[in-house]
């Protein structure tokens, strides 16, 4: 009689199973711990990147609209000019009421937050074949030759060429507006408020400039003893002696990082004056 060897098998264990299920937990809550780990770092970088951005684009939009204050074709005007200082830090109750109730965003303005106002060209004409009907009505209107100056309001004064060098005439509106931080009327996905730099001219135009702007601080630099002492809007009794503009400005991220991120940027601009 013949004999066939049975090969006896034996299943797992209860302990060998509770060890194979804690490892694959041990392992399942790593990759999980690895997973949100890369996810915060890259969300991290792409709120840095944005933040790098918009202050890449402050620096370029309120530096540029720094250095052209004043400038209306080949001439740079002065307070004496336009009655009032082309560059000056304001507060919200110093503004002229053409400003301030020019749109409902400016009242929602961050009330720490600093303000600059400025006076400008916002668009030259090569002609001076202007009408009151292409301009709307309490426009006003900077007429230069690079000497002669002339500032009109349409249509209450007539246009008038007399005088004037025709082969360096310019013809400009004049845009004073105010730089400003606001809330904006959206919210990031996790439901937060999103602030932005916003500008506003008494031509009735306000525009969301950059996103992601919660705070301005502005100093302005006055020249004594050959040196530049930067000082607040308040300690400055003459804006013609002001040759240049700080900035600390607070920007933080619109993404869903839960603290915002934030960072202090630190910007300066110098100025082209009448002197």
């Amino acid at each position: 009689m013949e004999y066939t060897n049975i090969k006896q098998y034996h299943g797992q264990t209860l302990v060998e199973l509770l060890v194979s299920l804690v490892l694959s937990a041990i392992l399942t809550i790593m990759v999980i711990n690895t997973w949100m780990l890369i996810k915060k770092i890259v969300s991290m970088q792409q709120a840095l990147v944005r933040m790098q951005v918009n202050a890449r684009t402050l620096d370029y939009v309120l530096g540029k609209a720094i250095r052209n204050h004043g400038v209306f074709g080949c001439k740079r005007l002065s307070k004496a000019e336009l009655t009032i200082d082309p560059l000056q830090g304001v507060t919200y109750q110093a503004i002229p009421e053409a400003l301030r109730a020019s749109s409902r965003v400016l009242k929602k303005h961050v009330n720490d937050s600093d303000m600059l106002w400025l006076q400008a060209s916002f668009q030259d004409f090569n002609s001076i074949s202007i009408t009151p009907i292409s301009i709307k009505p309490g426009t006003k209107i900077i007429l230069t030759d690079c000497e002669r100056t002339q500032v009109i309001t349409i249509p209450n004064e007539a246009i008038t060429l007399n005088g004037f060098n025709h082969a360096a005439f310019t013809a400009s509106i004049l845009s004073s507006t105010v730089y400003y931080v606001a809330k904006s009327k959206r919210n990031n996905a996790r439901g937060n408020a999103i602030y932005g730099l916003y500008s506003t001219d008494f031509n009735g135009r306000t525009l969301e400039l950059i996103e992601g702007v919660e705070k301005l601080v502005f100093t302005y630099g006055v020249l004594h003893s050959g040196k530049i002492i930067y000082q607040k809007a308040q300690a400055i009794s003459d804006w013609q002696a002001v040759v240049s503009v700080r900035l600390e400005a607070l920007l933080n991220s619109v993404e869903e990082n839960e603290p915002k991120v934030r960072k202090w940027w630190s910007f300066e601009w110098p100025l082209i004056t009448n002197n």
